[in-house]
């Protein structure tokens, strides 16, 4: 559940915030003067109560770094409010999902709904959960039995819950054995194209096998096999947005290896309009493609932070305060001036076409390019 909405005498707020003001904090959205998902009322940007986040300051600098001579960020998108998406995001699934909740127990999204998810062993809040669609071909995969599935020469993900173990045979052979209660335990397997029968022996739940090199969320079936949809999550591009000269900015929880974006612009074509951050660079599509390469700092299974910059004439990108790459061209690439939406956590050329498959907690844009200085500070962990 959400945290309970509070007064401003509560909040102990003031409309004069000094440095660390609320334009600064993760709960603050800039929408009619100002909302906070804490605080009731009418919020100014520029005020303060005592429920500042300073998870923030990892991601903006202080008052006089981003809000003098440069300007602070024109979006911000925080993910961290369970149960909280800014309005003018538009969120779509279309099926089910599963995810932990905050006592890490499993739990089932509807339709359209976003999943905040929890890690089940530490119960800390990973973020808005983002993951590309995935199909488990296995029967009764509540209580696994012995079975036989049609599978394909590609890689496939093996997972499940329990004490037990699964032999696979016929078109891949080996073994996974579980680790204990509520543990999940998984292995990427190549088959042959044919026939795999796994025999299960001891206690087994929520078995899973999907296409892919990485396990994503459980995905229940019964008698058919059963496909989770894609998870979209964007926001129409608006007067947030300076095409010629723009930073992007994400805190995220990188589950698995993927260089699917992270965050980006574009329309519905792979072109002129494009521009996006991914877990490996910087990249404008189209007329003079532009690629400021990462050198790879994200850490899976941890919280990253990644900057990326674009004007006509240079790309810049950094990860985890490390300056990856600055890469300069003589005023070739076009601005993605008919660039209509911003995607997060997948390719923003065509919404659903491949999430992350990672948690997205703080996104921010603004319309111009970082310094060097400035994007350190903003990816600093």
């Amino acid at each position: 559940m959400s945290p309970p909405m509070i007064s401003k005498a509560a909040a102990r707020y003031t409309g004069a915030g000094g440095k660390e003001h609320c334009s600064l904090c993760r709960h603050f959205s800039p929408r009619r003067g100002g909302r906070c998902a804490r605080v009731l009322g009418d919020i100014s940007p520029m005020g303060w109560c005592r429920l500042f986040s300073r998870e923030m300051r990892g991601l903006v600098a202080d008052a006089s770094s981003f809000n003098g001579g440069g300007g602070g960020p024109s979006l911000g998108l925080d993910f961290m409010v369970p149960g909280v998406l800014d309005p003018r995001l538009v969120f779509t699934r279309a099926s089910t999902g599963t995810y932990f909740n905050s006592a890490g127990v499993m739990q089932t999204a509807a339709v359209n709904t976003p999943r905040w998810d929890y890690d089940p062993a530490t119960l800390q809040l990973r973020g808005l959960l983002l993951e590309e669609a995935r199909t488990n071909v296995l029967l009764n995969s509540a209580t696994l039995s012995t079975q036989s599935v049609a599978v394909t020469a590609q890689a496939y993900r093996l997972s499940f819950y329990g004490t037990g173990t699964i032999t696979k045979s016929g078109a891949a052979t080996g073994a996974l054995a579980g680790t204990g209660v509520g543990q999940r335990v998984s292995q990427t397997f190549t088959p042959t194209a044919g026939s795999l029968t796994l025999t299960v022996a001891g206690t087994v739940s929520n078995a899973q096998i999907e296409a892919g090199a990485f396990p994503t969320s459980y995905i229940p079936t019964t008698s058919a096999a059963v496909t989770r949809a894609a998870d979209s999550c964007t926001i129409p591009i608006g007067s947030w947005f300076n095409p010629s000269a723009f930073s992007l900015a994400i805190e995220h929880y990188w589950t698995n290896v993927t260089t699917t974006p992270l965050i980006g612009v574009s329309d519905n074509a792979f072109a002129e309009n494009t521009c996006y951050l991914s877990e490996l660079y910087m990249n404008k599509i189209g007329t003079g493609q532009g690629l400021a390469v990462s050198n790879m700092n994200n850490t899976i299974g941890a919280v990253n932070k990644q900057c990326g910059t674009f004007s006509t004439t240079q790309l810049k990108s950094m990860t985890n305060a490390n300056l990856s790459g600055v890469v300069p061209w003589n005023a070739t690439m076009v601005a993605p001036s008919g660039a209509q939406r911003l995607a997060i956590g997948e390719a923003p050329w065509g919404p659903g076409s491949g999430a992350f498959n990672g948690h997205a907690r703080v996104a921010r844009v603004w319309p111009r390019v970082l310094t060097d200085a400035e994007m350190q500070t903003v990816t600093t962990l």
